[in-house]
């Protein structure tokens, strides 16, 4: 092996409260691997959050499950979350209403938050599922390679 083939990690969670807590867990795994700083890693994290809670509420997913990939590239991470459920348009993404104008932690800020925390951030949608594609570019120290799986 060259040391530049892609690396995998792949995980199937259900659509439980606080699952999403898990797929956070094996990216701080992902993260130490990958040697992201302590804030590239709570990045990451919060992303990887966000991309599942919207499946969670949003994707009306028929197998209540969502797959996370965590892809490792040479110079970028890739963590892909993938459902079955009925997609949505990127453009006008679906909103949640407010059970009250006094909601203490309001949502509907999901998309662009990934945005922010991310390098890149791709979704593509389609009546059979949506897959978001979160990008972290991986920094070198002085060309050092950072390990791999």
């Amino acid at each position: 092996m060259t040391g530049h083939e892609p690396r995998e990690v792949t995980l199937r969670i259900p659509m439980l409260p606080d699952m999403e807590l898990a797929a956070s867990q094996v990216a701080s795994s992902v993260a130490v691997l990958v040697r992201l700083t302590v804030d590239e890693a709570d990045e990451v994290r919060l992303a990887i959050i966000e991309a599942c809670l919207n499946a969670f509420e949003h994707s009306q997913s028929p197998d209540r499950s969502v797959t996370i990939r965590y892809v490792i590239l040479p110079d970028e991470l890739k963590i892909i979350i993938e459902d079955e459920g009925k997609g949505f348009s990127p453009e006008h993404p679906p909103e949640r209403p407010q059970t009250s104008q006094l909601e203490i932690h309001p949502r509907g800020w999901g998309l662009k938050l990934m945005r922010e925390l991310m390098d890149e951030v791709r979704i593509e949608s389609s009546a059979a599922g949506t897959k978001v594609i979160l990008s972290k570019r991986l920094q070198r120290d002085g060309g050092e390679e950072r390990e791999a799986l």
